[in-house]
C-alpha cells in the first residue's frame, strides 16, 4: 500500500512540475488570508477540512482527484506543499501533509516551511 501511495505521489510530482513550468496559472500564491488569525501550523492543517484550507491559504495551484481522495499542490517561494484529503462523511478532510524544498527534498519540519511561506 505504501508503495502505491509513493508511486502515485512521484507521478503527481512529475506532472505538477511540467504543468507549473509550462503554464503559470498552475502556480498558486502561497499567502495566508488577511482575515486569518492565529498561527498556521501542521496541527491546524491536519485538523481541517477542504473548505477550511481554502479559507486559510486559498485554492491550490494544482488538484489531482483520485476519487474519493484528492491531492492539492501549492507551489511556494521556498518549495511545494502537498495536502492529501480523503472523504470524511460528506466532506473532504486533510489526512496527510508534506512539504518539499526547491531541490525536491522532504522538509523535516513542516511548521518552519509554513512560517516561511505563509
Amino acid at each position: 500500500m505504501a508503495g502505491i501511495v509513493l508511486a502515485i505521489f512521484l507521478v503527481f510530482s512529475a506532472v505538477a512540475d511540467v504543468c507549473a513550468e509550462e503554464n503559470n496559472e498552475y502556480v498558486s500564491e502561497c499567502k495566508s488570508r488577511p482575515f486569518f488569525f492565529g498561527r498556521l501550523d501542521a496541527k491546524r492543517l491536519l485538523s481541517s477540512y477542504a473548505t477550511d484550507i481554502i479559507d486559510l491559504i486559498g485554492k491550490p495551484g494544482l488538484k489531482r482527484i483520485d476519487y474519493p481522495a484528492e491531492i492539492w499542490l501549492y507551489r511556494c517561494e521556498y518549495g511545494s506543499l502537498f495536502i492529501f484529503l480523503d472523504k470524511k462523511g460528506k466532506e473532504l478532510a486533510v489526512r496527510y501533509i508534506e512539504a518539499r524544498d526547491k531541490t525536491d527534498e522532504l522538509v523535516p519540519d513542516i511548521d518552519v516551511f509554513l512560517k516561511r511561506n505563509f
